[in-house]
C-alpha cells in the first residue's frame, strides 16, 4: 500500500512505523512523494534519519501525469483502457480531469519545459493524484517483483504487462 507523503510529512511517516510495528497488521505503507524534478522516473530513497526501517518513493509526477491523461484517451480493448463504475459523480471526472500540461516561461519569454497547473484555482485534484500515484505504485511493484523480466533501468510496461498476461493464461490453460 502506498501513501501520499507530500503533506503532514512527518505525521505519514510516524503512521507507516506505527504500522510496521503493529503485529496484527500482515502489509507494510510505503510513503510516496510526486517529484517532477528527479531524473528517473520512479526512485526509491534510502531511508530518513529519524526513521530508520522508513524506505520511501520519489515518483516523476510530471512523466506519470503524462501517462494517466494518455490511458484516459485510450480506446476500449486497449491494455491502457480505463474504467470506471457507472456509478461515479461528475465530481470525480472534474477531479480526474483537473490539471493540464503548460509550457513553462521564464521572465524573458524563453521555454524552460513544461509543468503541470491546475486547470482552474479552485477544483479539487484528488482523483488525479490518486490516479497517477495508483499507476506509479503498479510500476514500481511490476518492476520490483519482476526483474528478471526487465533489463534495463527504464520501466518498460508493455513487457511487464505482456509478462504477467501471460502468466494468468497460462494458469486457465487448458491441456
Amino acid at each position: 500500500m502506498a501513501i501520499d507523503s507530500s503533506y503532514h510529512t512527518d505525521m505519514v511517516y510516524n503512521f507507516c512505523v506505527s504500522v510496521m510495528q503493529d503485529k496484527h497488521i500482515k502489509t507494510s505503507i510505503i510513503p510516496v512523494k510526486g517529484n517532477p524534478k528527479i531524473n528517473k522516473v520512479l526512485r526509491t530513497s534510502m531511508p530518513l534519519a529519524n526513521y530508520s526501517k522508513i524506505v520511501y518513493v520519489d515518483i516523476h509526477s510530471g512523466e506519470y501525469k503524462k501517462k494517466v491523461m494518455n490511458n484516459l484517451k485510450e480506446k476500449q480493448g486497449s491494455y491502457a483502457f480505463c474504467q470506471f463504475p457507472t456509478d461515479r459523480e461528475k465530481d470525480f471526472f472534474k477531479q480526474l480531469n483537473s490539471e493540464e500540461m503548460v509550457t513553462d516561461k521564464d521572465k524573458l519569454g524563453q521555454i524552460k519545459g513544461v509543468i503541470w497547473r491546475k486547470k482552474k484555482s479552485h477544483y479539487d485534484n484528488h482523483a488525479f493524484d490518486c490516479r497517477y500515484y495508483l499507476v506509479a505504485m503498479k510500476d514500481y511493484f511490476c518492476y520490483n517483483y519482476s526483474k528478471d523480466t526487465l533489463k534495463t533501468d527504464r520501466f518498460n510496461y508493455n513487457l511487464v504487462y505482456e509478462h504477467y498476461r501471460n502468466r494468468w493464461l497460462k494458469r486457465f490453460k487448458k491441456d
